[in-house]
């Protein structure tokens, strides 16, 4: 029992785990070569989770690296059982939780702001392929 979770990370890096948050979390997690993480199976977020996201935090710290907006952060993205979604911009020093506030039904991928997912929604309405 407990509030079971799944999540995905952003390919945002071109680098890798250090070799400590891998051997730690080898049990736990899959990982890529750039940077994206997901867990083998349901974890539960109040505690594994925390867990996660506090070496998330020390891995960035380590990297000491500079980005455009003076920052590294990763983007994690939290699919829960009771059917929330929660994503998390993880920071070195805190992190940044956002939440949706509603659903509307709707008949594709349609978000707003991503003109990449409407493109493919036209490209899937005129028949042609999605890749």
């Amino acid at each position: 029992m407990g509030f079971r979770s799944t999540f995905i990370t952003e390919d945002k890096y071109t680098t890798t785990y250090p070799e400590w948050f891998r051997e730690k979390w080898k049990e736990h997690l899959m990982f890529s070569d750039n940077m994206v993480i997901a867990p083998k199976y349901e974890i539960k977020f109040y505690g594994t989770g925390y867990k996660i996201i506090e070496d998330i935090q020390k891995v960035l710290s380590e990297f000491g690296l500079a980005e455009k907006d003076g920052e590294l952060s990763i983007l994690l993205v939290y699919l829960h059982d009771c059917d929330g979604i929660t994503k998390l911009k993880i920071y070195k020093d805190r992190v940044v939780y956002s939440e949706p506030t509603g659903w509307k039904e709707v008949d594709d991928v349609t978000h707003d702001e991503c003109d990449r997912c409407s493109e493919i929604s036209e490209t899937k309405a005129r028949g042609g392929d999605c890749q």
